[in-house]
């Protein structure tokens, strides 16, 4: 699911002890296992120290032949 982020969203701080994830392929902030959405590299620019990477489902679909059921077994086990 692709969705556009508000402003609230962007104000996330590393002191919170988040990180944001973006998906190293189309650059989408992930706010959920399943979740991701469009927002503005630059935005993200002073939190550079709080920001990690992984793909998003259609990023490991297209680059890796995962299916949405083997992404979602992936991003959504427990540790």
């Amino acid at each position: 699911m692709v969705t556009h982020v508000s402003a609230p969203l962007a104000d996330r701080r590393a002191d919170t002890g988040e990180f944001l994830i973006v998906c190293c392929g189309c650059k989408r902030l992930r706010v959920g296992p399943m979740e991701f959405v469009v927002m503005d590299p630059y935005e993200l620019w002073d939190k550079r120290d709080s920001i990690s990477h992984t793909l998003c489902p259609e990023c490991a679909a297209l680059h890796y032949g995962f299916s949405k059921k083997h992404y979602a077994d992936i991003a959504c086990r427990k540790s």
